[in-house]
C-alpha cells in the first residue's frame, strides 16, 4: 500500500519523514500504531533501542524540492521532497546524497515532467538477490502516467549487459582500492543544484492518479537493470539520530 492511503492515519512519530530501510520505504512510528513492525536497531549510537515503523512499497506526490545538505554525521543527506495535494501531506524522503537509490533519482530528474505527479516505487531484483538480513535487494523505478522515467545520463548497451555515461556524466574511475564514484556524484549533485536554483514548485494536484495501491506493473523492456554495484548495497537508517 502506498504512503497516500496511509499518512493520514498517523498520530505521533516523525509523520513527515521516510527513510529507506531493508529496500523499503521506511516512517518511524510511535509504539501502537496500526501496522506498525519493531525492529532493533543495529548500528549506531542507537544500537540495540527498539524502533517501530511502516513499510511502503511506493511513494506518490508532486516534485516539490530536492536538497544535498552536509551531514552531522560527515558525507551529505539526500532529501526528496513530494507533495500529495489530495491529503495537503508533504512528506520527505532522506537517505545519504551517495545512496544509490538517491542517485538513480537524480539521474532520472532531467526527464520528469514537474507538472504532473511522482511515483516512486521499490521493486525487488529479477536475480532475487536478499541482504544479509534476508530483505530483498530492491532497485527504485521513477514513475509517470504508468511509465518508467527513463535515465537521463546512462544509456543501457544490451550487448555489453552494461549501462554508459552520456550527456556529460563522468563514469567511475577504477583505484586501487576499488570503484570510485564520487566524481559521478559531484555531478549529479551539482546538477540537481542547478535544476532547483530557480525552480518553482507545482501548487495542485495533477490531473491523472495513480492506481489503488500506488504500484504499477512495469514493462521489462522499459526497465533496464541497474548497475548490480549501484542497487545492491544493504539500506539502513541506523546512523540518523532519531
Amino acid at each position: 500500500m502506498g504512503l497516500r492511503e496511509n499518512i493520514t492515519d498517523i498520530s505521533g512519530g516523525n509523520s513527515g519523514i521516510i527513510t529507506i530501510v531493508g529496500g523499503k520505504f521506511t516512517q518511524r512510528v510511535e509504539q501502537g500504531t496500526d501496522g506498525a513492525t519493531s525492529r532493533v536497531r543495529t548500528k549506531g549510537k542507537n544500537e540495540g533501542k527498539e524502533v517501530w515503523e511502516l513499510y511502503f512499497p511506493a511513494l506518490a506526490g508532486m516534485l516539490m524540492n530536492v536538497e544535498i545538505t552536509e551531514s552531522n554525521f560527515g558525507g551529505c543527506d539526500g532529501t526528496i521532497t513530494l507533495k500529495d495535494f489530495k491529503t495537503g501531506e508533504t512528506f520527505s524522503i532522506q537517505t545519504s546524497a551517495d545512496n544509490g537509490k538517491f542517485t538513480d533519482f537524480l539521474k532520472c530528474l532531467p526527464n520528469i515532467d514537474t507538472s504532473k505527479e511522482v511515483v516512486l516505487e521499490m521493486h525487488p531484483k529479477k536475480n532475487g538477490k536478499v541482504d544479509s538480513n534476508g530483505n530483498p535487494i530492491t532497485d527504485l523505478k521513477v514513475v509517470q502516467g504508468g511509465r518508467v522515467v527513463q535515465n537521463y545520463y546512462q544509456e543501457w548497451d544490451n550487448q555489453a549487459q552494461q549501462y554508459n555515461c552520456i550527456n556529460g556524466m563522468p563514469d567511475w574511475a577504477k583505484t586501487p582500492k576499488g570503484w570510485n564514484h564520487d566524481d559521478q556524484d559531484y555531478f549529479l549533485w551539482e546538477k540537481c543544484n542547478e535544476f532547483f536554483q530557480n525552480y518553482e514548485p507545482p501548487t495542485g494536484d495533477p490531473d491523472f492518479g495513480i492506481d489503488a495501491d500506488g504500484v504499477k506493473e512495469i514493462p521489462p523492456d522499459e526497465a533496464p537493470p541497474f548497475p548490480a554495484d549501484v542497487s545492491e548495497k544493504e539500506d539502513s537508517d541506523d546512523s540518523i539520530p532519531f
